[in-house]
């Protein structure tokens, strides 16, 4: 019984530690995919940076935007090269820790 008492504790926090790193994870897959398809959409259409953060911002707004607590993104262009960076807070399930940002 003393044993139950002292391990379940460790046990739900080892979960919720696991459950923070997974929604980290997958907001960091959405917040590349999100930059990588507003690189390319301000490359293809010969866009200015700007047109290829905007379209960044939607779709990780669309598809993560209720993981994170905020999301911040920036963008660049050379005559070569268009770089577009998605950056964010995830929600964080134990709020002893601090946040995770990707």
């Amino acid at each position: 019984m003393t044993v139950t008492v002292l391990m379940v504790p460790f046990v739900l926090v080892a979960t919720m530690l696991v459950v923070q790193f997974g929604l980290a994870a997958s907001a960091r897959h959405v917040a590349a995919g999100a930059s990588q398809d507003g690189a390319d959409t301000a490359a293809a259409f010969e866009a200015d940076a700007g047109r290829g953060e905007a379209v960044a911002r939607m779709l990780f707004d669309a598809s993560a935007g209720q993981l994170t607590t905020s999301t911040r993104t920036a963008s660049a262009a050379s005559e070569t090269t268009i770089t577009v960076t998605v950056t964010a807070d995830v929600v964080r399930v134990l709020p002893l820790f601090p946040a995770i940002t990707i």
